[in-house]
């Protein structure tokens, strides 16, 4: 397509969603009625603070479920409580996922100027001053097969 149709079909489409965006000028906005209570608030079904709503899991008769609610109610612990068991959580994973970083890592580093004396036997045609650089490090994996 050349460029002309492409900038029209584009202009076009950009007029369509404009257009169908706008709302007329004769527009009204309509009247809806609002009931001011709920139909149903006298309902007691739907009355609070009933047998039902206080234990309502005993309606199961499962007494592995009453355990669990009793075990839970027993434990509920604070808010504080919580968040410190979650940063224990945190640091105990970090430890466990340190096992798989290399332990005692260390740098090397060393350096030596070596001057031999003049008059050493057999010296004549050595190098009488010299260094020695050396730079590195270890690392220590263990496996665990």
């Amino acid at each position: 397509m050349s460029k002309k149709v492409v900038d029209a079909l584009t202009f076009a489409g950009v007029l369509l969603a404009a257009t169908s965006c706008m709302v007329g000028p004769d527009y009204v906005r309509p009247v809806v009625t609002l009931n001011t209570t709920f139909n149903a608030s006298k309902d007691p079904r739907l009355a609070t603070e009933t047998a039902i709503d206080i234990a309502w899991w005993k309606t199961f008769n499962d007494p592995a479920l009453d355990n669990v609610i009793e075990l839970a109610y027993q434990q509920n612990l604070s808010l504080q409580i919580a968040g410190l068991r979650i940063l224990e959580a945190r640091a105990q994973l970090a430890a466990a996922f340190g096992d798989f970083l290399p332990k005692n890592v260390s740098p090397i580093a060393s350096a030596s100027a070596v001057g031999l004396s003049e008059h050493a036997p057999n010296s004549a045609l050595l190098d009488h001053h010299f260094g020695d650089y050396s730079v590195g490090f270890d690392a220590i994996w263990e496996m665990d097969f």
